[in-house]
């Protein structure tokens, strides 16, 4: 079963593929049953990225959760992320909008 290192490496390659513009990788992160209502509502980066921090990565059994701030040309998106240990593999399940604190 994985566990919180395998979610911490996953996270990793979804902020990262985020900000590669590699919208087929992110959206094969996502758990499908709830693809297109988990976008309504939360503020996501569109276009160019220039850079992402994960801020905290964190598990619970089949849980996980992720926070990372993303740098886009109109200001920083901090999105938390919740993600489901489903079939044996993370899938992002519910996005939320949070403040990300100026660095």
């Amino acid at each position: 079963m994985p566990d919180a290192t395998d979610f911490d490496a996953v996270y990793q390659r979804h902020v990262d593929a985020v900000v590669a513009g590699d919208l087929r990788t992110v959206m094969a992160d996502m758990n499908p049953t709830v693809v297109p209502e988990v976008f309504e509502g939360v503020i996501v980066p569109k276009g160019d990225v220039t850079e992402a921090r994960v801020i905290a990565t964190v598990t619970n059994g089949a849980i996980g959760i992720g926070q990372a701030v993303y740098e886009t040309p109109a200001g920083p998106i901090g999105l938390v992320s919740t993600w489901l240990l489903i079939d044996g593999s993370w899938k992002a399940d519910e996005l939320a909008n949070f403040a990300p604190v100026a660095r």
